[in-house]
């Protein structure tokens, strides 16, 4: 390599063995010497101690690798728990339209009978009305849910009779 100053370069990554102690990882750099007329004259050495980089290094990398680690790990639950949603996503739509079927037979079976049905609240709102109950009032089911007699159009006296006959059936 050759440095900014024209100077060649040559970087190494070396283990040493003092004689009397613990080998350590260092950093080689020998770069040319020249006088000022450019000619030759040696080479220059720098040696550094790099333990703690290298430590710092393989520090980062046991991180990473714990980290990629950890991230893999909850990638696999976050599969299960999509997969697990997905099931539950398909079970309720399922429960949903089995639901909606029965409510659709339900609505269908009272809507046959001639009778009057209807379901209402302690406060004297329907709930639900047939389609027979519906034409006594002349509309239609969905309108008289969370209306009373009285909204219907029920005189004062019919309606102070119905709601009487109502209260008895609540406290059956």
């Amino acid at each position: 390599r050759v440095d900014s100053k024209g100077q060649g370069l040559l970087g190494l990554e070396i283990n040493l063995q003092p004689r009397d102690g613990t080998p350590f990882p260092a950093a080689l750099t020998i770069g040319l010497a020249r006088d000022a007329g450019g000619r030759l004259t040696g080479l220059r050495w720098l040696l550094r101690d790099i333990t703690e980089r290298k430590q710092a290094e393989e520090a980062l990398c046991k991180a990473h690798d714990e980290l990629e680690a950890r991230v893999q790990e909850r990638t696999a639950e976050l599969v299960k728990a999509n997969e697990a949603l997905r099931r539950e996503i398909t079970e309720r739509r399922r429960a949903e339209k089995e639901s909606e079927r029965q409510r659709t037979f339900l609505r269908q079976v009272i809507d046959m009978n001639p009778n009057l049905i209807f379901v209402k609240d302690s406060q004297d709102l329907y709930l639900l009305a047939n389609q027979a109950m519906a034409d006594a009032y002349q509309t239609t089911p969905e309108q008289m849910i969370g209306k009373t007699d009285a909204d219907l159009g029920t005189l004062a006296e019919e309606f102070a009779k119905y709601r009487q006959d109502d209260l008895q059936v609540l406290q059956s």
